[in-house]
C-alpha cells in the first residue's frame, strides 16, 4: 500500500524533474491491472493463463491476450510521455482508484474489439493470404489501418487516408467536444457526447463536466450509458465481422465487389466510431416520447458532425461517396 502511495501522479502530469521514475512504478500497477482485468494465471506464465468470459471471442488466445496487453500499456505509455494521460482530476484520486479510470474493463473490451479488428491485414482482418500486405504488426506504431495497404488504386478511401479515424479507432486520439465546463450541454452536443462517449478524451478541459451531466441527465446514469455501448459495439462489431467473413470465404470475388466489401467494412468502422447507439437505445437513455423523437435526435446530430469533428467527419464523407 505504501508503495502505492509513494507515486506522485502530479509529477507524472507535469513531466516534472525525473517524471519518468514515477511513471515507471506506475507502469507496473497499470501491468497488473489490464492482466488481471483480461487474463486469468501468472503475469510471467501466458501458457498457465485463461483468457476471461468479458474477453472471450474477442481475444483469441491468451498469447493475444498479451499481444493486446502490451498494445494498452505501449498506447499509455505514449501518452504519458506526452503529457495526456493523466487530468488535473486524476490526479487527486489514489493510484488504486486510478486504475479503473484510465483502464476501466468496458474500456478495454472497446480497445479488444479494436486492437482485433486492426491487427490483421493492417485493419482489414481475414483478407485472403494473396491480398494481404507483407509488414508484420509491429511495423507501425499504433497498430493501425495504414500500416500495411494494397498497392493497386481502389475507388474507396485508401486506409492510409484514414489517419483520424485510425487514430481514434485505436484510441491513440479521442474525441473533445466544443463545450465549456459549466454550460449545460445543448440537444445536439448531448447527442453527439451520448454516442462517442467511450471515445471522448478524459483529459480535455470538459469532460469531467460532461459526465456528471450525462450522468444525471441518462437514465440510470453513465453505468447504464456504458453497458448501452458495449451492447451496440457488439452489433456493430458483428457488422463488421460479416463482412471480414464474406472476404474468407470468396477469395475469387471480383474487383468490384471486393471494393464494395471493404467500403461496407470500414463504414462500419465509421459507425463505431460516430454513431454506435441505434434510436431505441437513445430513446431509453433520454426517456424520450417515441423512437421517431430520438431518430430525430440522431438526424440533428449527424448535420452536426462536420462543424463538431471536422477533420475525422472528412474521412466519413469519403466512404459516402
Amino acid at each position: 500500500m505504501s508503495e502505492l502511495q509513494d507515486i506522485d501522479l502530479q509529477l507524472i502530469a507535469d513531466r516534472g524533474d525525473n517524471w519518468e521514475s514515477q511513471w515507471w512504478s506506475l507502469w507496473s500497477v497499470l501491468e497488473a491491472h489490464v492482466h488481471a482485468s483480461v487474463l486469468s494465471g501468472p503475469e510471467n506464465d501466458p501458457g498457465a493463463c485463461r483468457v476471461r468470459p468479458l474477453f472471450k471471442g474477442i481475444l483469441r488466445d491468451s498469447f493475444s491476450a498479451i499481444e493486446f496487453i502490451g498494445h494498452i500499456l505501449d498506447h499509455h505509455h505514449r501518452r504519458a510521455e506526452s503529457g495526456t494521460l493523466l487530468s488535473e482530476e486524476h490526479c487527486e484520486l489514489s493510484v488504486r482508484d486510478l486504475m479503473p479510470r484510465i483502464a476501466s474493463v468496458s474500456w478495454l473490451r472497446l480497445r479488444a474489439l479494436d486492437f482485433s479488428a486492426l491487427r490483421d491485414a493492417g485493419g482489414v482482418g481475414g483478407l485472403p493470404d494473396a491480398l494481404k500486405g507483407t509488414v508484420s504488426l509491429d511495423a507501425g506504431d499504433d497498430f493501425s489501418m495504414h500500416d500495411r495497404i494494397e498497392e493497386d488504386s481502389t475507388s474507396h478511401p485508401r486506409p492510409s487516408e484514414l489517419i483520424h479515424a485510425t487514430s481514434v479507432f485505436s484510441g491513440d486520439s479521442g474525441f473533445e467536444l466544443p463545450v465549456e465546463p459549466g454550460v449545460p450541454l445543448a440537444a445536439v452536443e448531448e447527442t453527439a457526447a451520448i454516442q462517442v462517449w467511450p471515445r471522448l478524451l478524459q483529459t480535455a478541459r470538459a469532460y469531467a463536466w460532461i459526465s456528471t451531466f450525462l450522468d444525471v441527465k441518462i437514465a440510470g446514469g453513465n453505468d447504464a450509458l456504458g453497458i448501452a455501448h458495449d451492447s451496440a459495439q457488439a452489433r456493430v462489431a458483428a457488422d463488421h465481422d460479416r463482412c471480414v467473413q464474406e472476404l474468407i470465404d470468396h477469395p475469387g470475388m471480383t474487383h468490384r465487389i471486393r471494393e464494395d466489401v471493404l467500403r461496407r467494412q470500414y463504414k462500419s468502422i465509421m459507425r463505431m466510431i460516430f454513431e454506435p447507439l441505434d434510436a431505441e437505445q437513445l430513446q431509453q437513455l433520454l426517456g424520450l416520447p417515441s423512437v421517431n423523437a430520438a431518430d430525430k435526435r440522431n438526424s440533428k446530430y449527424r448535420a452536426a458532425r462536420s462543424a463538431l469533428f471536422p477533420d475525422l467527419y472528412a474521412e466519413f464523407l469519403a466512404l459516402e461517396k
